[in-house]
């Protein structure tokens, strides 16, 4: 078990992807997993962030979103953060960022500007997601 490795316990946290929401409400996801759907850690050196950007139960459209209260939240982290880096986890990248992230349902909706919200960040900050499956590294405004 994970949380039995070397004879320590590790937290596993997971980010919601299309696949995960798609049979259950997200309410019901949560409750199940023990997660939730967005969050922080911080500590003197660095800020983890996680995003749920899916969707809930929608087979047809796998492309991700960022809801108004999200947006204010993540915006309310980034300014937290002050020079401290910041790395967050969230499964859909942002628009026309890395590979294939300009297709139709490749990213989070583009008309959320995201780089707007992220460029609030002072000193590093870093994105990992893995919707698109493809080995992608992009710098964009440092």
């Amino acid at each position: 078990m994970i949380n039995q490795v070397g004879g320590s316990e590790l937290n596993f946290i997971q980010v919601l992807g299309n696949h995960d929401a798609y049979l259950l409400p997200k309410a019901e996801i949560m409750a199940l997993t023990g997660q939730q759907r967005y969050h922080a850690i911080e500590n003197e050196e660095a800020m983890l962030i996680f995003l749920d950007t899916s969707k809930e139960m929608n087979r047809s459209d796998w492309g991700g979103e960022m809801d108004a209260e999200r947006l204010e939240w993540l915006k309310a982290q980034l300014d937290k953060s002050g020079n401290k880096p910041v790395f967050i986890f969230a499964h859909h990248p942002v628009y026309d960022t890395t590979t294939h992230s300009t297709m139709e349902k490749m990213s989070i909706d583009p008309q959320i500007d995201m780089l707007d919200v992220l460029n609030r960040k002072e000193g590093h900050g870093f994105y990992f997601c893995g919707h698109n499956h493809m080995n992608s590294i992009v710098q964009k405004d440092g």
